[in-house]
């Protein structure tokens, strides 16, 4: 955010922020998320691996939750 027509940096490239619909396109990669991240660098990733750590433990244990009780294994 800017105060008084100034900011920090947050990293080399672009980043495109929409509360709206959008396109990006991108040669060398891509991370793309619907979480409103308006701090830190633009290719900060700490919160999308914790993000993804919890869906892991999340699906696994819907998983033992199913072998428990007799569900078939994926």
């Amino acid at each position: 955010p800017r105060t008084d027509g100034h900011a920090k940096d947050r990293g080399e490239g672009a980043e495109l922020a929409t509360r709206a619909a959008a396109v990006v396109r991108a040669l060398q990669g891509l991370m793309l998320t619907t979480f409103a991240f308006d701090a830190g660098h633009q290719l900060d990733r700490d919160h999308l691996n914790k993000l993804l750590a919890e869906g892991l433990e999340l699906f696994k244990a819907l998983g033992d939750y199913a072998g428990q009780h007799g569900g078939t294994a994926a």
